[in-house]
């Protein structure tokens, strides 16, 4: 685990998840995931790195795939993410040393990469 991790290398450690964790949170909610970073934050006493590791894949092949299912995809994979890198941001930024990681099962895109 990620967490583990980082927690072994002497990092205090706090884990938002949507059934447990440190911290709950639904990724798909922006207040939500503001809530939760700045519950984050005061446990901690600041915020110096953010692992956003929440992701799903649907089952199934496109011809069985509703667009419900394909929005909640999008909620939690792409809105999730954005909305969680935005409210950790004021937290992160003063520390100039901070890290981003996003972890998945695909291959980055070449044309996005920097």
């Amino acid at each position: 685990m990620i967490a583990e991790g980082f927690h072994e290398e002497g990092a205090d450690v706090l884990v938002a998840d949507l059934c447990g964790g440190d911290v709950e949170v639904d990724v798909r909610d922006a207040s939500l995931v503001a809530r939760a970073v700045d519950t984050v934050v005061e446990r901690l006493g600041g915020l110096d790195t953010l692992v956003y590791n929440a992701g799903v894949v649907p089952s199934g092949g496109i011809e069985d795939l509703g667009l419900e299912v394909w929005r909640d995809v999008m909620r939690i994979n792409v809105d999730g993410a954005f909305t969680t890198a935005r409210a950790a941001w004021p937290h992160l930024w003063p520390h100039l040393r901070m890290a981003a990681a996003r972890f998945s099962r695909q291959p980055p895109v070449p044309e996005f990469e920097r």
